[in-house]
C-alpha cells in the first residue's frame, strides 16, 4: 500500500493559488478589511484570463462572490477561505468561515439598508446552499458558465 500526503498553503497576502485539485481551482484567505471584496472581484477577473470565462459569467460571479464575502465578514468568524472552481459547465464559488451561524434569506423592506444579499445570490446562481464543516460552514453558489465569445 502507498500513502500520499498532500499539503497546500495559502498565501497570507490574499494571493490566489492554483491548488493540487487542478488548474481550474483558485483558493485564498480573505483578509478582513475594506479591500476584502475588491480582492475577491480581482481574483475572479484573474480566473477569467486563466480559464477563458465569459464577461457575463465574470460579472455575475463578482456580484455573487461580493455578497458571499460580505456575509462572511459580517456574520462569520475568521478565518475566511474562498475557493473558486470551474468545471466545463459551472463555476463554483465557496466561502468558508468558522461560525456555525447559517445565513438566512429574508425579505428586506424598502427602508432596510441590508438584507438583500442572499436574494441576489439566489437570483444569479443556478443553485446555492450552506454545507456544515467540523468547524464552521461553507456557503456556496453554482453559476452556469456562459460560452466565451472572443472579440474579433
Amino acid at each position: 500500500d502507498t500513502a500520499l500526503l498532500l499539503l497546500r498553503s495559502l498565501d497570507e497576502a490574499n494571493s490566489p493559488r492554483t491548488t493540487s485539485k487542478g488548474p481550474r481551482v483558485l483558493s485564498w484567505t480573505v483578509q478582513p478589511g475594506p479591500d476584502a471584496v475588491h480582492h475577491g472581484r480581482t481574483h475572479i477577473t484573474e480566473a477569467r484570463h486563466r480559464w477563458g470565462l465569459s464577461q457575463n459569467t465574470v460579472e455575475d460571479a463578482q456580484l455573487v462572490l461580493s455578497e458571499l464575502i460580505t456575509n462572511a465578514l459580517r456574520y462569520g468568524e475568521p478565518p475566511l477561505q474562498v475557493q473558486l472552481r470551474a468545471s466545463t459547465t459551472a463555476l463554483y464559488l465557496e466561502v468558508a468561515d468558522a461560525s456555525s451561524y447559517r445565513p438566512q434569506r429574508r425579505a428586506a423592506t424598502n427602508t432596510d439598508e441590508n438584507g438583500r444579499g442572499l436574494l441576489l445570490v439566489a437570483a444569479y446562481a443556478r443553485r446555492w446552499g450552506v454545507r456544515p464543516r467540523s468547524t464552521g460552514k461553507v456557503v456556496w453558489a453554482e453559476l452556469e458558465l456562459t460560452p466565451h465569445t472572443p472579440s474579433t
